[in-house]
C-alpha cells in the first residue's frame, strides 16, 4: 500500500501508512517487544525465541557459499546443517532470497536474480508512468508494489517467494495479464 500511495505521489495516504506504525510502536508493548527482539545484543524475550535459529540458517547458508561461492551446490541439493541441528540437520532452503540464490545457482545466479528483479521494478516503474490504458497503470501498479513488497520480505528472514506454487502462479498471472492488456493497447493504437 505504501509503494502504491508513492507511486500515485498520495502524500496523505503515505503519511498515515508512516504515522501509524510510529503510533502502534509508542502505544503496544508488543510492538516494541517484537522489534526489540530483532536487536541481536538485547537480552532474550518471549519474541526472539527463533530469531537465533533464523540467523544460524543464515550463517549455515554463508559456510555453504564460502565454499562453493561462483557455481552453488545446484538444484535439487540439500546442504548439513551445523547451527539449526535441533530444527533440521539438513537444509533445502534459505531463510533469505539473495542467499538462497547464491547458495543455489552461484554467484551467476545470484547476479541473474538482482539484475532479472531490478530490471522488472524499471519496467513495471516505467510502464506505470508512461502508459496511456488506466487498465494497465493500475495492474502495473499493483504488480510493482506486490513484486516489489515480495522481493524485499526476502532479503530478511523469509524464505524466498518463488517456493510456492501458489505464490508463482499469482505472481505470473500478474505479469502475464500485464503484458496482454499491454499488447491489446498496443494493437488499438495502431
Amino acid at each position: 500500500i505504501v509503494i502504491v500511495a508513492i507511486l500515485q505521489k498520495n502524500r496523505r495516504c503515505l503519511w498515515a501508512f508512516v504515522l501509524l506504525p510510529v503510533l502502534l510502536f509508542g502505544y503496544s508493548d508488543r510492538f516494541y517487544l517484537r522489534a526489540k527482539s530483532m536487536n541481536p545484543l538485547a537480552e532474550r524475550s518471549s519474541y526472539a525465541i527463533s530469531n537465533e535459529d533464523h540467523v544460524g540458517d543464515v550463517l549455515d547458508a554463508l559456510d555453504v557459499v564460502e565454499e562453493h561461492p561462483v557455481l552453488g551446490i545446484g538444484l535439487g541439493h540439500s546442504y548439513r546443517t551445523r547451527r539449526i541441528t535441533d530444527w533440521k540437520t539438513e537444509s533445502w532452503e534459505v531463510h533469505n532470497g539473495l542467499l538462497h540464490a547464491w547458495v543455489f545457482y552461484g554467484l551467476l545466479g545470484l547476479i541473474a536474480y538482482v539484475s532479472f528483479h531490478a530490471s522488472l521494478f524499471r519496467w513495471l516503474k516505467k510502464l506505470q508512468a508512461t502508459e496511456a490504458d488506466p487498465r494497465v497503470r493500475s495492474f502495473s501498479q499493483v504488480g510493482l508494489a506486490y513484486l516489489f513488497g515480495q522481493f524485499c520480505m526476502s532479503c530478511g528472514f523469509t524464505p524466498w517467494f518463488y517456493g510456492p506454487l501458489g505464490t508463482d502462479i499469482l505472481i505470473f498471472f500478474v505479469l502475464g495479464s500485464l503484458l496482454s492488456l499491454q499488447r491489446q493497447t498496443l494493437r488499438r493504437l495502431s
